[in-house]
């Protein structure tokens, strides 16, 4: 009986375990104005249901994924926000391949809802599992 116990334990902690999912880091940097005094640098977890992300291959082979908007308001200085997935230290992440990215965001919980190629990499659509 003691066994049998131990077996279920073990099973369900191994399984517990399988289904805990990595966090999943964005640093997001805020540029207001044209100057890197103006620059904030914040990073938090992400659990949103979608994420849009762009896969950009830079030298070397290697790629870094994020995204970049400018939300400037008429009359108001320029606003440029860039994301960026890193580890919790806010260093970038580089991946070998595109399949290494999808394994990664995976791993914490999402799937390719939609993929587009374009000049420099791949944009993607990703949904919570």
């Amino acid at each position: 009986m003691k066994q049998l116990l131990l077996i279920l334990f073990i099973g369900y902690s191994a399984i517990s375990y399988a289904q805990t999912k990595k966090p999943l880091y964005i640093t997001t940097f805020t540029a207001t104005g044209i100057d890197d005094k103006n620059v904030k640098k914040t990073t938090a977890t992400f659990a949103s249901a979608t994420l849009n992300l762009r896969l950009t291959q830079m030298g070397g082979g290697n790629y870094t994924a994020g995204k970049t908007t400018d939300q400037a308001k008429k009359g108001e200085k320029p606003k440029q926000i860039t994301i960026t997935v890193t580890d919790a230290e806010k260093v970038p992440i580089y991946f070998k391949s595109p399949a290494d990215f999808v394994s990664y965001m995976s791993e914490r919980g999402y799937k390719v809802a939609k993929q587009k190629a374009n000049k420099f990499g791949v944009d993607y659509t990703f949904k919570k599992k």
